[in-house]
Protein backbone atom coordinates (compact mmCIF):
# COMPACT_ATOMS: atom_id res chain seq x y z
CA UNK A 1 0.00 0.00 0.00
CA UNK A 2 3.38 2.42 0.94
CA UNK A 3 4.95 1.55 -2.66
CA UNK A 4 1.37 2.67 -4.13
CA UNK A 5 0.94 6.13 -2.75
CA UNK A 6 4.20 6.81 -3.19
CA UNK A 7 3.75 5.71 -7.34
CA UNK A 8 1.04 7.76 -7.46
CA UNK A 9 2.29 10.82 -5.51
CA UNK A 10 5.54 10.27 -7.94
CA UNK A 11 3.13 10.28 -11.11
CA UNK A 12 1.07 13.45 -9.89
CA UNK A 13 4.09 15.41 -9.16
CA UNK A 14 5.86 14.49 -12.63
CA UNK A 15 2.68 15.75 -14.23
CA UNK A 16 2.14 18.32 -12.22
CA UNK A 17 5.53 20.02 -13.07
CA UNK A 18 5.14 19.11 -16.75
CA UNK A 19 1.33 20.82 -16.64
CA UNK A 20 1.35 23.36 -19.65
CA UNK A 21 4.73 22.54 -21.31
CA UNK A 22 4.88 22.61 -24.69
CA UNK A 23 4.54 19.46 -26.85
CA UNK A 24 6.07 18.51 -29.86
CA UNK A 25 2.44 18.57 -31.49
CA UNK A 26 2.09 22.49 -30.54
CA UNK A 27 2.56 25.23 -33.01
CA UNK A 28 5.93 27.26 -33.20
CA UNK A 29 3.41 30.10 -32.14
CA UNK A 30 2.62 28.20 -28.98
CA UNK A 31 6.32 26.83 -27.95
CA UNK A 32 7.63 30.75 -28.82
CA UNK A 33 5.24 31.96 -26.44
CA UNK A 34 6.15 29.88 -23.80
CA UNK A 35 9.57 31.35 -23.71
CA UNK A 36 9.41 31.08 -19.64
CA UNK A 37 8.79 27.14 -20.15
CA UNK A 38 11.22 26.31 -22.94
CA UNK A 39 13.92 27.26 -25.32
CA UNK A 40 15.95 26.38 -28.62
CA UNK A 41 18.40 27.45 -30.93
CA UNK A 42 17.33 29.08 -33.63
CA UNK A 43 18.72 28.21 -36.60
CA UNK A 44 20.20 31.27 -38.55
CA UNK A 45 20.26 32.52 -42.22
CA UNK A 46 22.84 34.61 -43.59
CA UNK A 47 21.43 37.22 -45.98
CA UNK A 48 23.37 37.77 -49.49
CA UNK A 49 22.87 41.62 -48.92
CA UNK A 50 23.94 42.06 -45.62
CA UNK A 51 23.65 40.45 -41.80
CA UNK A 52 21.93 37.22 -40.50
CA UNK A 53 18.37 36.42 -39.37
CA UNK A 54 16.38 33.58 -37.77
CA UNK A 55 14.92 31.17 -40.12
CA UNK A 56 11.47 32.09 -38.46
CA UNK A 57 12.25 35.45 -40.11
CA UNK A 58 12.14 33.89 -43.63
CA UNK A 59 10.21 33.07 -46.02
CA UNK A 60 10.91 31.32 -49.62
CA UNK A 61 10.25 34.01 -52.72
CA UNK A 62 10.58 31.62 -55.97
CA UNK A 63 14.21 30.87 -55.76
CA UNK A 64 15.38 33.05 -52.92
CA UNK A 65 14.74 33.49 -49.34
CA UNK A 66 13.64 36.80 -48.06
CA UNK A 67 12.99 38.30 -44.81
CA UNK A 68 8.69 38.41 -43.84
CA UNK A 69 9.04 42.50 -43.16
CA UNK A 70 11.30 44.73 -45.03
CA UNK A 71 14.69 46.04 -43.34
CA UNK A 72 16.21 49.88 -42.51
CA UNK A 73 19.68 50.40 -43.46
CA UNK A 74 21.34 54.25 -42.52
CA UNK A 75 22.55 55.49 -45.30
CA UNK A 76 22.79 59.33 -44.96
CA UNK A 77 25.03 60.42 -41.69
CA UNK A 78 24.82 63.92 -39.32
CA UNK A 79 28.39 63.70 -37.45
CA UNK A 80 28.16 66.40 -34.38
CA UNK A 81 31.38 67.19 -33.38
CA UNK A 82 33.18 64.18 -32.29
CA UNK A 83 33.63 60.89 -34.20
CA UNK A 84 31.10 59.14 -31.59
CA UNK A 85 28.38 61.76 -31.94
CA UNK A 86 26.92 60.73 -35.38
CA UNK A 87 23.19 60.39 -35.88
CA UNK A 88 21.51 58.87 -38.84
CA UNK A 89 19.30 61.13 -40.86
CA UNK A 90 18.17 59.09 -43.88
CA UNK A 91 17.17 55.44 -44.16
CA UNK A 92 16.96 52.91 -46.84
CA UNK A 93 13.64 50.06 -46.38
CA UNK A 94 14.80 46.57 -48.28
CA UNK A 95 14.46 43.13 -48.09
CA UNK A 96 17.02 41.01 -47.03
CA UNK A 97 17.53 38.07 -49.58
CA UNK A 98 19.39 35.01 -50.24
CA UNK A 99 19.56 32.65 -53.14
CA UNK A 100 18.56 29.20 -52.37
CA UNK A 101 21.12 27.40 -54.59
CA UNK A 102 24.36 29.75 -54.51
CA UNK A 103 28.59 29.67 -55.08
CA UNK A 104 30.47 30.36 -52.11
CA UNK A 105 34.31 30.16 -51.22
CA UNK A 106 36.50 28.03 -48.67
CA UNK A 107 40.10 27.73 -47.84
CA UNK A 108 41.64 24.33 -49.02
CA UNK A 109 45.18 25.32 -48.25
CA UNK A 110 46.27 26.75 -44.46
CA UNK A 111 49.46 28.01 -43.83
CA UNK A 112 51.04 29.17 -40.22
CA UNK A 113 52.02 32.68 -39.83
CA UNK A 114 54.58 32.03 -36.99
CA UNK A 115 55.43 29.37 -34.31
CA UNK A 116 53.79 31.03 -30.96
CA UNK A 117 51.16 32.62 -31.85
CA UNK A 118 49.29 29.96 -34.02
CA UNK A 119 47.69 32.30 -36.67
CA UNK A 120 46.27 30.76 -39.52
CA UNK A 121 46.07 32.62 -43.13
CA UNK A 122 44.47 30.73 -46.49
CA UNK A 123 46.55 29.90 -49.60
CA UNK A 124 44.15 28.55 -51.71
CA UNK A 125 40.46 29.16 -51.90
CA UNK A 126 37.88 26.84 -53.93
CA UNK A 127 34.54 27.95 -55.30
CA UNK A 128 31.91 25.49 -54.49
CA UNK A 129 27.92 25.54 -54.62
CA UNK A 130 25.72 25.72 -51.22
CA UNK A 131 22.28 24.88 -51.61
CA UNK A 132 20.39 26.69 -47.75
CA UNK A 133 18.30 24.02 -46.30
CA UNK A 134 14.37 24.74 -46.28
CA UNK A 135 14.03 22.69 -43.19
CA UNK A 136 15.37 22.82 -39.72
CA UNK A 137 15.42 19.91 -36.74
CA UNK A 138 14.89 22.24 -33.55
CA UNK A 139 15.75 20.87 -30.60
CA UNK A 140 13.19 22.05 -27.44
CA UNK A 141 15.21 22.18 -24.05
CA UNK A 142 13.47 23.44 -20.69
CA UNK A 143 14.23 26.26 -19.47
CA UNK A 144 16.42 26.79 -16.52
CA UNK A 145 16.05 29.05 -13.46
CA UNK A 146 17.89 30.80 -10.82
CA UNK A 147 20.57 33.00 -10.63
CA UNK A 148 22.83 31.07 -12.20
CA UNK A 149 20.82 29.54 -14.82
CA UNK A 150 19.09 32.09 -15.97
CA UNK A 151 17.25 31.44 -19.26
CA UNK A 152 19.46 28.53 -20.04
CA UNK A 153 19.53 25.45 -22.11
CA UNK A 154 17.85 22.60 -19.60
CA UNK A 155 16.89 18.87 -20.43
CA UNK A 156 16.16 18.08 -23.77
CA UNK A 157 12.42 18.33 -24.05
CA UNK A 158 11.57 16.86 -27.95
CA UNK A 159 13.36 17.86 -31.49
CA UNK A 160 10.41 19.45 -33.92
CA UNK A 161 10.78 20.14 -37.40
CA UNK A 162 10.49 23.53 -38.49
CA UNK A 163 10.25 24.33 -42.57
CA UNK A 164 10.81 27.75 -44.18
CA UNK A 165 6.94 28.51 -45.72
CA UNK A 166 6.10 30.73 -48.51
CA UNK A 167 5.94 34.44 -48.64
CA UNK A 168 2.57 36.10 -48.34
Amino acid sequence: MRKLITLIAALFVSTSVLAGMPTEQDSWDTIKDNFMKVTFNEPALNLDNGGAISVFFACLDGETIRTKKMLKRCVEWQHRGGDRDSICTAYTSYYGTAEIVTERERCVRWSHQGQRDGRQYCMQYETYTYTHPLSYEIDVHKTLHGRRHDNKLGRKLFTKNYSIEACE
